[in-house]
């Protein structure tokens, strides 16, 4: 597990530009900004949708990265672009730290070197409302793997400022009860594969050491930090490829604030973004899911959240 870790964080943000056509771009305007956080020169890029009015006031979608990655990277695999031209809000892809985030775990160069992220994000928040009108009720933030924990741990410590939050086959540091105090109930959308050699779905170590807990568990834990009353709802999608994936969605409604929580878990998926590409071979990452495409999946979760 430890040889296939560093093999993609060598490869991992070579096999993302050389696997996406350029559907991801968008035919609005992408510009890359630099700012100083405690002490640090950050980098960033903002990409404002098609038709883009100074009047009006846009919610605000942060794409994180994984590991190895940088914000360019999550605009590819994401493809976010074409939907803010199609819905209408600015997408910011911030580059983490070194190619990480902290995200609680105390492994990833950003953590050891004590970077505050959550800081630093609700930063570019503030930094944002000063150059765009935003709708603070309808701000939110996706991520893919290390960029999946952080936008969880975005939720334990600003679901005052986040209206919902998305997680793609990243989960949690262990004993969240321990760390992560939401300070309200807040959406939270997971999505993971049964098959991921990467982040293992069921929990446990990843690499060096490194623990996680599941994506059952996380499910649960936010379900209590939300307050949801019943018994889950559990579907299946209608199989329509055959690429050796199914996929069941979790689903608690009955939440304290209009919240909820969801899961889609992916039977024989891996370490993949959903309707993505195999951008490294299934021995290294797994199989891609093409039963749905995740960004899709994602904008239709957030658009029906805001703060309350």
């Amino acid at each position: 597990m430890k040889n296939v870790f560093l093999i993609l964080l060598i490869i991992l943000p070579f096999a993302f530009f050389s696997s996406c056509n350029k559907t991801f771009k968008g035919i609005g305007s992408l510009k890359k900004h630099k700012v100083t956080f405690a002490g640090k020169t950050r980098e960033y890029w903002i990409y404002l949708p098609k038709d883009f009015s100074s009047a009006k006031a846009y919610p605000l979608i942060f794409g994180l990265h994984g590991r190895g990655g940088d914000g360019k990277n999550a605009i590819k695999f994401m493809k976010l672009n074409p939907l803010a031209d199609t819905y209408g809000f600015i997408c910011i892809y911030p580059d983490g730290y070194k190619r990480s985030w902290n995200d609680g775990r105390n492994k990833t160069p950003a953590s050891k070197a004590g970077i505050d992220d959550v800081a630093y994000l609700d930063f570019l928040i503030a930094k944002t409302k000063e150059e765009f009108l935003i709708n603070e009720k309808r701000i939110y933030a996706v991520g893919m793997s290390n960029g999946g924990y952080m936008a969880l741990t975005l939720a334990c410590h600003l679901a005052n400022r986040f209206a919902a939050v998305a997680s793609v086959t990243g989960i949690m540091a262990p004993n969240p009860e321990t760390w992560c105090f939401p300070p309200q109930e807040i959406p939270v959308l997971l999505i993971g594969g049964s098959d991921d050699p990467i982040v293992p779905y069921k929990g446990g170590k990843i690499s060096n050491g490194i623990e996680t807990i599941g994506f059952d568990e996380a499910f649960n834990f936010w379900k209590t930090q939300n307050n949801c009353v019943g018994n889950s709802l559990i579907v299946s999608l209608p199989n329509q490829s055959k690429d050796g994936t199914t996929v069941e969605i979790e689903t608690y409604t009955l939440c304290h604030n209009g919240s909820e929580v969801v899961l889609y878990r992916i039977v024989g998926g891996g370490h993949t973004w959903p309707g993505g590409s195999q951008y490294l071979p299934q021995a290294v990452i797994g199989r891609v899911s093409k039963e749905f495409n995740a960004e899709q999946i994602i904008i239709n979760f957030f658009m029906k959240h805001q703060l309350p």
